[in-house]
């Protein structure tokens, strides 16, 4: 499992449904071991380079979450590593893939949900996601998500404060439900923080962007 560093509660603030998560942390980046291991020094080669980086944080592991910074990029789909080598794959923001977190989110075709909701157009859309399940099997589900606006909210970056639109995705299958929710920036169409469900042994993820 990955070692979150214990700083504050993100993913319970997104639970909430709050308009901004709390003032950055400077400190991310430090505390860290001595010895380290080769997955730890990529982190920290990928840290001095600058590359873009996202707080991410297990919900249900409450107040505990970590630095990720991208790795790579293909097909639009770019490759996020803690020190302890989890990675998370988002697309545009939009949560697609995890692995080495337990219960990881295998693969999600998102691409009708991720149009509408950067793009603010209301209405129901089909969502895809295969996740392992606790015996550690592929299960594949299929949603139908109803995108809606909550309308505009600030979001305090630190450097910056972002105007977002803060989209909600309310997805149901046959057996299982969840609401995302994406704060969009109005300017740049940017996700800039968001809570996306990843499977019934992870829950939801809290994602957040963190600027250089």
């Amino acid at each position: 499992m990955i070692r979150f560093a214990a700083l504050a509660p993100v993913a319970g603030v997104l639970l909430l449904g709050a308009c901004s998560l709390p003032d950055p942390v400077s400190s991310i980046f430090s505390g860290r071991d001595s010895g380290q291991s080769p997955s730890e020094r990529r982190y920290e080669q990928l840290s001095r380079a600058g590359v873009p980086s996202v707080l991410a944080g297990v919900e249900n592991e409450e107040g505990r979450f970590a630095a990720f910074l991208k790795l790579q990029e293909r097909n639009g789909i770019g490759t996020w590593v803690s020190p302890d080598n989890v990675s998370l794959s988002l697309w545009n923001g939009f949560l697609v893939a995890t692995r080495g977190l337990g219960g990881d989110i295998m693969s999600a075709d998102v691409g009708e949900v991720q149009a509408a909701i950067l793009f603010g157009f209301p209405g129901y859309y089909p969502r895809f996601q295969s996740y392992l399940d606790g015996e550690n099997q592929t299960v594949i589900r299929s949603f139908v998500c109803k995108v809606s606006s909550r309308g505009t909210r600030q979001v305090d970056l630190g450097p910056f404060t972002a105007t977002t639109r803060l989209m909600e995705e309310d997805c149901k299958s046959s057996d299982q439900s969840f609401v995302n929710l994406y704060w969009v920036d109005e300017g740049t169409g940017e996700v800039r923080q968001s809570r996306q469900w990843a499977s019934p042994l992870l829950g939801p993820i809290a994602l957040r962007q963190i600027p250089r």
